[in-house]
Formats: structure tokens, sequence, C-alpha cells
């Protein structure tokens, strides 16, 4: 099984990433850890070249983080291009931030960067769905995965339309609604924790092995064999981010 999401460079697991790692290890293939900051793509590449070929990064900056210097950012990204499998996260909020236009221009050269790479996008995009797959629509040529995607089911079929990857997020283990976990394509969805956040059962710290309860959750509602999701799910992985396990 594959974690898409998952933030293993969060002060969360300073403490103990080592036994994190090693219980990943156990069921786990891979798990990705794109940035959110300057500070994190530093982090994040110390920690994929620590436990290389299991933990695979993507570098970027998230949109709380769009006032922090995007030259050196670009340049981090453009240098670690060969190690990195992504471009991201990147995108638009609206829950946290107000200053849409210069999020937006943020965004805007980011997905430029990822066409000029060939990189694909980790797409973040909180209460701003619509915006953001009008920004994608316009400007990406390469693959989009909208990650914690947490829009409507008409937009989830729009940016399916489109060939975007949906990453669905372990929040929806408790969601009063399972209509995205329902009818996203098969062919279009990947599966993360985006740990430290989202435990399945709202008990604190949430780690990559929780997946699988998306996952058990995930066959339940489609009436389809755990096993076999497991094998799309991460073959549409290993399909967009082309990543090599050791």
């Amino acid at each position: 099984m594959i974690d898409s999401h998952a933030h293993l460079d969060d002060k969360a697991f300073n403490k103990d990433l080592e036994e994190v790692v090693k219980r990943c290890k156990e069921r786990l293939k891979v798990v990705i850890d794109p940035a959110t900051s300057l500070a994190a793509n530093e982090k994040i590449k110390s920690i994929s070249v620590k436990y290389s070929g299991f933990v695979f990064p993507a570098f970027g900056l998230d949109p709380m983080h769009s006032h922090e210097d995007i030259e050196k950012a670009t340049e981090f990204i453009i240098e670690n291009q060969k190690q990195s499998i992504a471009i991201g996260e990147v995108g638009l909020d609206y829950y946290w931030l107000k200053e849409k236009e210069e999020q937006a221009q943020v965004f805007k050269h980011f997905i430029q960067l990822a066409n000029e790479l060939g990189k694909p996008l980790i797409i973040h995009a909180r209460n701003s769905e619509e915006d953001v797959i009008k920004m994608l629509e316009k400007h990406a040529g390469t693959t989009v995965i909208m990650h914690h995607f947490a829009g409507s089911v008409d937009q989830m079929f729009r940016c399916v339309d489109n060939g975007f990857l949906i990453s669905l997020a372990t929040n929806l283990c408790y969601a009063k609604s399972k209509d995205l976990i329902r009818r996203t394509p098969l062919e279009n969805l990947l599966m993360e924790t985006d740990s430290p956040y989202n435990h399945p059962e709202r008990k604190g710290r949430n780690e990559p092995l929780n997946v699988f309860k998306l996952l058990s959750i995930t066959a339940n509602e489609r009436e389809i064999n755990k096993k076999e999701l497991e094998e799309v799910v991460d073959k549409n992985a290993f399909k967009v981010f082309k990543f090599k396990v050791v």
C-alpha cells in the first residue's frame, strides 16, 4: 500500500520518526512526503535520503508559506529535481488566507515551473476548489494530483474529466457523506493520510499506516475486494509518480 501524502517532516514525528518509519516499512511500499515551506524542503530532502527508496519527496510551498522567498524555493526545486517526484504541495487556501491575488500569482508560478520541469503537481485546495480547478484548466500542462480532495462530487467529476488524480484522505473515515469514496472513478483514485493530521478516529496524531483504514472503508462502501482495490490504487500512484522502490 502507498500513502500518497504524509508529512513525516512535521514536528509531531520529531521524537520517534525512526520507529514510525520502521512500522510503516512492515506494511507500506512507499510514503510520499510533500513540502509546505522552505524549511520543510530541506528537512524532507534529508529524510528522503535517510530512507531512500521508501520515503519519496516532493518540493514546493503551500499557500500559507507563499510569502516566503519564491526565488529561493524555485532554485531549490530546480537543483533537486532529480530527487523530487513532484512539485507540491502548492495551490490556494481561502480558509486561512484572504489574499487571493497574491496566492494566485505564486500558484501560477509553480504550475508553470512544473510544466517546464515535466513534474506532476500536488495541489492544496482548501475552500478554493473552484478557483484552483479554473487555474489548472487554464495553465497546467502536466499531471495533477488533487491532494486531500474535499470538493463536491460535481467538482470531482470535473477534475476527472481533466485527467486529474483524486487523492482522498483519512478524514473521510469519519465524514458523514461517503459520496466521494463511492463515486470517484477507481482509475483516478489515490489514498493518503495527510499525517500527522486527520486521524481516522479523531484520536490525535495520524500515521501513514492508517491509510489501510481508508482502504477498508472504501472497499466496504464500494463492495469490492480490498486487495484488488489496493492494487488499483497503488498502480495509479506508480503510474503518476514513476518512483522506483528499493
